[in-house]
């Protein structure tokens, strides 16, 4: 896992979350196209979690090799 690829996804999350926020601001209310944004917005935390995750197994796995050596 690289920071930066961390970063843009975290780049892209607050960018949809401003964008539905201002929609709902606009609307008033949760319109269609706000579904769509909740829909990428699932998917980019998803992927955040799964980068996370691997960075943390690569680090366990990492520790357990240099315990063992």
């Amino acid at each position: 896992m690289t920071i930066e690829t961390l970063q843009s996804l975290l780049l892209k999350k607050i960018s949809l979350e401003s964008k539905w926020n201002q929609l709902y601001l606009d609307n008033g209310a949760e319109i269609v196209e706000m579904k769509w944004i909740d829909l990428e917005l699932k998917k980019v935390r998803l992927q955040m979690r799964e980068l996370s995750t691997m960075a943390a197994k690569a680090e366990l796995l990492q520790e357990y090799s240099d315990i063992t050596s």
